[in-house]
């Protein structure tokens, strides 16, 4: 597992998060947790974007991604 402290943006706000990260010997795909359920779709397709877009591949493993 993996720790990463973060800012979430609401407006001119800025909230301080933790974001963890776990990888599993499942399927390889993507699990985001923590966040309600319209925001999830939208949150793997912008991680997905992000990381192809500065050239790291993703993990042949299953990521799971929590936000604190």
């Amino acid at each position: 597992m993996c720790r990463a402290a973060s800012v979430a943006l609401t407006g001119l706000q800025g909230t301080a998060v933790m974001v963890e990260t776990a990888l599993s010997q499942q399927l390889p795909g993507m699990a985001i947790i923590g966040l309600p359920d319209t925001a999830l779709a939208e949150a793997k397709l912008r991680v997905r974007s992000a990381t192809a877009q500065i050239g790291l591949p993703l993990s042949s493993r299953f990521l799971t991604i929590n936000r604190r």
